[in-house]
């Protein structure tokens, strides 16, 4: 295991720029994982079939999605597509614009925001270019809507965003001083 000192650890967070270039790379990561996967799945499995993959848990099924997640708003597609891509140059703006010091100009809070853009920026291209999101990952062993790689990408960086927030804001209020 790799044990970062505390110069290599705050490297990242103190240098704008290759804190926004790794944060920029995780995104093009996810960005290409997401559109691959759907162009693998747009063209091996037809619309609104199945291709067994983890029998009785797991499943990939053809669907596509012109709302957001759990198809809210399905019935307004231009509302969704217009909407997504205002909010996500707004948080492109605002995670550029944290001073040194925010929880997340961290390496966890880079690869949150990373994951968080890299996502939302695969969904948001698809529905530029299509109209609608294409969701395949359908687990079956819990009923759970059919997601694909981009939303578990935003899934996982809230999660870790929540994590880094709650670790900063627990950390802030055990610094506070005591008033006796």
């Amino acid at each position: 295991m790799v044990r970062l000192t505390p110069s290599m650890r705050g490297g990242v967070a103190e240098n704008r720029g290759l804190w926004l270039a790794w944060l920029a790379g995780i995104a093009c990561v996810v960005l290409g994982a997401d559109l691959a996967t759907k162009h693998w799945v747009q063209q091996n499995i037809p619309l609104g079939q199945h291709l067994a993959w983890w029998p009785e848990v797991c499943q990939l099924t053809h669907t596509r999605n012109t709302g957001m997640a759990f198809s809210l708003l399905h019935h307004a597609p231009e509302l969704v597509r217009w909407g997504s891509a205002a909010l996500w140059v707004l948080l492109v703006g605002w995670v550029v614009l944290q001073p040194k010091g925010s929880p997340l100009r961290t390496g966890v809070g880079m690869v949150a925001a990373g994951l968080i853009m890299g996502g939302a920026l695969a969904n948001g291209w698809e529905r530029f270019t299509h109209g609608w999101v294409t969701d395949f990952i359908d687990v079956v062993a819990v009923h759970f809507a059919i997601f694909n790689v981009a939303d578990t990408a935003v899934c996982v960086g809230v999660a870790l965003w929540c994590v880094l927030l709650f670790k900063h804001n627990l950390s802030a209020a055990n610094a506070t001083p005591k008033v006796a």
